[in-house]
């Protein structure tokens, strides 16, 4: 019987890159050690291409430590370290195509803050966020622009490939939401196009009142003049919940032309049950 030794276990609702470490093996090939999701790893392989980096299996011994492990050459690494150096402080939210990564500066609230989920309080992020939506703070707005650039700078498939950058649309057509004004301002940091996705109807149900199980929004949303340079499209969202309405943001773009897409937010809400 197989027993996994690993003391990491993946949270469902994202992680962060806890570690890894680079280890010289010559005249064997060098080593990339990482303890993290499989979303790291995945990223990982697509920043370096599969010709430059190949996946070694664990030793028992390891696993204790590490969940995955590359053969890498110096080179490669050190182009990857100022991505697996931002990884260890934001959340990876699992996705599916045509997301190929989302991406959180962090968790809403700290689980550790409180025995009792309801009295669980804001991490700095999400109090980023809470002063930004509900309080209208130009300086939490500024700060959250900030930090969703400097993710989208140096994460190297964000910097390398994405092109323009999208905004989830809020609930109420006839108000401009946090996630537009945020990916607006964005899109001038990074000196990208800014495209817009619209409601078709004047309003529509938000995500948060309701589970993801019966959330159906595949026929809500519409692309108006997307930019024709549009390839890899940076979709951004003040708060990733259920993850459906970025899951159906993306595959308006996909059906629009978009290669992939990469998804980007402010924060990511958290429940008890992992």
């Amino acid at each position: 019987m197989f027993i996994d030794f690993s003391a990491f276990t993946e949270d469902s609702r994202g992680n962060p890159l806890e570690r890894y470490e680079f280890v010289e093996m010559a005249p064997e090939a060098d080593r990339l050690y990482l303890r993290g999701p499989a979303a790291a790893a995945q990223q990982v392989r697509w920043i370096v291409g599969k010709d430059e980096i190949a996946k070694r299996r664990l030793d028992q011994h390891e696993r204790s430590d590490w969940t995955h492990c590359y053969e890498i050459e110096r080179s490669a690494y050190e182009s990857l370290v100022p991505t697996l150096d931002l990884l260890q402080t934001v959340v990876l939210v699992p996705c599916r195509p045509p997301l190929y990564s989302t991406v959180a500066l962090g968790y809403y609230m700290d689980p550790d803050s409180h025995s009792d989920s309801q009295q669980w309080s804001r991490t700095e992020a999400g109090e980023l966020n809470y002063q930004a939506k509900y309080c209208q703070s130009e300086t939490a707005i500024n700060e959250l622009v900030t930090r969703l650039a400097n993710v989208a700078r140096t994460h190297h498939l964000y910097s390398a490939f994405g092109d323009c950058v999208v905004s989830v649309p809020g609930h109420d057509s006839n108000e401009t939401s946090l996630s537009e004004q945020l990916a607006a301002r964005l899109a001038t940091a990074l000196s990208k196009p800014w495209a817009k996705v619209s409601n078709r109807s004047e309003s529509r149900l938000e995500a948060k009142s309701s589970s993801s199980a019966d959330l159906d929004l595949s026929h809500e949303f519409v692309l108006r003049d997307a930019p024709p340079e549009m390839r890899v499209p940076i979709v951004v969202d003040d708060v990733l919940r259920s993850g459906e309405t970025m899951r159906s943001v993306a595959a308006v773009l996909s059906d629009a032309g978009a290669k992939a897409v990469l998804g980007l937010a402010g924060v990511r809400t958290m429940r008890s049950s992992r």
